[in-house]
C-alpha cells in the first residue's frame, strides 16, 4: 500500500513529493512533510484515498508558503501579463497593490 500511495501522488504534478514521508499500518496512512499550499496538501490526502487498501488518510503535512513577493514586483508582472494578453492590450492599465 506503501509503495502505490507514493506512486500515486509521484504521478501528480501539484504534489510535490521530495519532502513528503508516506506511512502506513493496517491500512491507514499518515502523511509527513512540507508542501508549498493547502491546495498540495488536500490533494495529497484525496489522492492517497483513492489508493486500494487504504482504510483511513491522516495529514500531518506543514504548508509552507514561498516568500511572498513585494508589491512593486506583483504590480509589475501583472501590468505585464496584462499587456501581453491580446484581450487586455487595448486599454489603459493602471496596476496598484496594497498591503494586507
Amino acid at each position: 500500500v506503501e509503495r502505490a500511495v507514493r506512486a500515486r501522488l509521484e504521478r501528480d504534478p501539484v504534489v510535490p513529493t521530495r519532502a513528503l514521508e508516506v506511512q502506513v499500518e493496517n491500512g491507514e496512512v499518515a502523511l509527513h512533510g512540507l508542501v508549498p499550499s493547502l491546495l498540495a496538501a488536500e490533494r495529497a490526502v484525496r489522492l492517497a484515498r483513492t489508493v486500494r487498501g487504504v482504510g483511513s488518510v491522516e495529514s500531518k503535512l506543514v504548508v509552507h508558503a514561498p516568500r511572498q513577493p513585494p508589491a512593486s514586483e506583483l504590480v509589475r508582472d501583472v501590468t505585464a501579463a496584462l499587456r501581453a494578453n491580446p484581450a487586455t492590450d487595448a486599454f489603459e492599465l493602471r496596476v496598484r497593490a496594497t498591503a494586507d
